[in-house]
């Protein structure tokens, strides 16, 4: 269970705080438990109430930083992820940012980079989809890594670059 004050990532919203835990606030015969989430990458005033026990949705805490040493050190290993079918492209992405993995995120980060580059090589536009599916899982890395490493959110596109040693990011 997480604490109030702790991060989680909790599915396609990406990095969120518990800022509170209790009871529903729509329905007091609800006798489940609730987290209270403020999605860090969200604008406004988003407020998300989820079951503790919701296993609907994907929650993880987030990577310690032993384990995003080990991640930034694998990234240029993540393949691209595999779209053997063109029609399927969107759902291969959906699924990619629903598995709220930051592996997932490199593999969705690199194809489109890739497609973007295939694209401008024949003066072709990239679908607007593929454009909002890469932002989504740059917006939601980066949030991440930069709550672990203490690195601006700003500067972590940068300090992936140099520290992956890849151009992909």
């Amino acid at each position: 269970m997480f604490e109030i004050g702790s991060y989680m990532v909790y599915g396609t919203n990406g990095v969120c705080r518990v800022t509170d835990i209790g009871t529903s606030p729509f329905d007091k015969r609800d006798s489940r438990i609730y987290y209270v989430l403020k999605p860090l990458s969200g604008t406004g005033e988003a407020v998300i109430y989820t079951p503790v026990d919701n296993e609907r949705v994907p929650m993880r805490p987030l990577l310690s930083r032993a384990e995003t040493e080990a991640f930034l050190d694998r990234i240029p290993m993540i393949p691209k992820l595999l779209v053997a079918v063109e029609k399927m492209r969107r759902e291969i992405y959906r699924a990619a940012m629903s598995a709220a993995d930051p592996d997932a995120y490199i593999s969705l980060i690199k194809t489109v980079r890739e497609r973007r580059d295939e694209f401008s090589r024949t003066a072709r536009r990239l679908p607007e989809f593929e454009s909002e599916y890469d932002s989504m899982a740059r917006r939601h890395l980066f949030t991440e890594l930069s709550v672990v490493l203490g690195v601006p959110r700003s500067e972590i596109g940068e300090y992936i670059r140099e520290r992956a040693d890849i151009a992909a990011v």
